[in-house]
C-alpha cells in the first residue's frame, strides 16, 4: 500500500496558489521534547481533525515507524485514511464509532473507545466477532465515558462478552491546569485503574494530555496522549510550532484616497494606497475576524489586512512593498512565534485558541512535508 501512496505522490500536480508546508523536523522534535517531559510515559500522538489541520496522512507518514504506541483518531474513516496510506502504528480511535462500522472492522490493529454504558451493553449483545476496545471513564470531565459509579456493573458484562477484548482504559482532565480539579479527578482515576487492572491484561492506560503532563508522575498510567504539544501548539516550554501557510498575490492595484475597499466598505483609504489580493478567505480558513486588523507578511514587511475577509479572497496592504508583484508569495500563517501573523498571535486577534485557528485550515488545501 505504501508503494501506491508512493506512486500517487508522483503524479503531476497542478500549480497551487496556497501552501500549507509542515516541518517533519519540528514535529519530530517536540515529540522529543515531549518523551523528555513524560518519564516512564509513552507518547501517543493524536492526529484526529486531520493532525490539528497538518494533514493526516503526511503526519503519520513522518511518525510512522517512530516508536509511538499508537495513534489517536477521531473516527473509523481516519483509520481507514491511514492504512489506505500504507500506515502501519496501531490506531485507537478515541471518538464515537457507530456500531455499523465496529461491526464491519476486519482490522486487528484498530481499537475502538466505549464511551457510556449504552454502548457497551449494546456491544455485549449485537457483535458477533471479536473486536478490540478501550474502555473509557468519566472522572469529571462529563462529556463521554462510564461514569464511576457504573464500573462494577461496565466488569460484569465485559468479562462475560468473548467479543469484547478490552486492551486499554482512558479518560480526560476538565482543566490540567486547575490543580484542584485535576487532583479530584486521580483521586477518582487510581483506584479504578488499579481495580481493573487486576482482572484484564491491559496495554494501554492513558489519562494525560499535553497539559496533564505535569501530573504524570500521579497518575496510574502508561501513555500520555498529546496533541497541541506535538505541532507545538499552547506555548508549552521547548516545542515549535511546526506549520506555515503561504500564498501567492494574485494581483496588484493602487487605489485613490477615499476609495473603500471590499464587502460592506468597512475600510476607506485616507490616502493614496497600493493594495494587493491573496486567494485565501474565510473558506481557506483566514477567520473572517481578522477583517481590518489581521497582518501576514511579504519578504521583511508586515501588511495589514484591508476590509473584510471575503470566502475566497482577502485584500492587504502593500503601500510599502514597491516591488511587489503578482506572483510573489506572502506568508499568511507563521511558523514564528515573535512574527505578528503566527498562529498565537492570529487566534488572539480572533479572541479563540490556536487549535480552533490550524483545523479550520480546509484539507483540500495542500500539505508540502518540509
Amino acid at each position: 500500500m505504501k508503494f501506491l501512496h508512493f506512486l500517487r505522490k508522483l503524479r503531476p500536480r497542478y500549480d497551487t496558489l496556497v501552501t500549507v508546508a509542515v516541518y517533519r523536523d519540528r514535529i519530530l522534535r517536540n515529540l522529543e521534547v515531549l518523551r523528555n517531559g513524560a518519564g516512564s510515559n509513552h507518547i501517543a500522538p493524536v492526529l484526529k481533525s486531520n493532525a490539528y489541520g497538518h494533514g493526516l496522512v503526511e503526519v503519520a507518514e513522518i511518525l510512522d515507524g517512530a516508536g509511538v504506541p499508537f495513534f489517536a483518531l477521531d473516527s473509523y474513516h481516519e483509520a481507514l485514511t491511514l492504512r489506505g496510506a500504507g500506515i502501519k502504528t496501531h490506531i485507537v480511535v478515541i471518538g464515537f464509532t457507530p456500531f455499523e462500522n465496529i461491526r464491519r472492522n476486519r482490522r486487528k490493529d484498530v481499537a475502538f473507545t466505549i464511551t457510556d454504558l449504552e454502548q457497551l451493553k449494546h456491544l455485549s449483545k449485537k457483535l458477533k466477532s471479536p473486536q478490540t476496545f478501550h474502555l473509557k471513564i468519566d472522572t469529571g470531565l462529563n462529556r463521554q465515558g462510564i461514569m464511576p459509579g457504573e464500573i462494577d456493573e461496565a466488569i460484569t458484562i465485559i468479562k462475560s462478552s468473548p467479543n469484547i477484548v478490552l486492551e486499554g482504559l482512558s479518560s480526560h482532565f476538565a482543566d490540567g491546569e486547575d490543580e484542584d480539579y485535576t487532583e479530584k479527578q486521580i483521586a477518582i482515576w487510581n483506584p479504578l485503574v488499579e481495580k481493573l487492572t487486576l482482572m484484564f491484561p491491559l496495554k494501554f492506560i492513558h489519562f494525560a494530555a499535553t497539559t496533564g503532563l505535569a501530573h504524570l508522575s500521579k497518575i496510574k498510567s502508561n501513555v500520555a496522549r498529546v496533541g497541541k504539544g506535538l505541532y507545538g501548539l499552547g506555548n508549552i516550554h521547548g516545542t515549535v510550532p511546526a506549520l506555515e501557510m503561504r500564498a501567492k498575490i494574485t494581483g496588484v492595484k493602487k487605489i485613490k484616497a477615499g476609495d473603500s475597499v471590499g464587502y460592506g466598505m468597512t475600510f476607506t483609504a485616507e490616502k493614496d494606497m497600493t493594495i494587493g489580493t491573496l486567494p485565501v478567505g474565510y473558506y481557506e480558513g483566514v477567520d473572517r475576524r481578522l477583517s481590518n486588523i489581521g497582518v501576514v507578511k511579504y519578504k521583511d514587511k508586515f501588511c495589514r489586512i484591508l476590509g473584510r475577509v471575503s470566502m475566497n479572497i482577502t485584500t492587504i496592504d502593500m503601500t510599502n512593498c514597491s516591488d511587489a508583484k503578482a506572483g510573489d508569495e506572502v506568508v499568511v500563517v507563521s511558523a514564528n512565534t515573535a512574527e505578528q501573523n503566527s498562529v498565537e498571535n492570529l487566534a488572539k486577534l480572533c479572541n479563540t485558541i490556536a487549535l480552533d485557528f490550524v483545523v479550520h485550515i480546509p484539507q483540500h488545501l495542500r500539505r508540502v512535508v518540509m
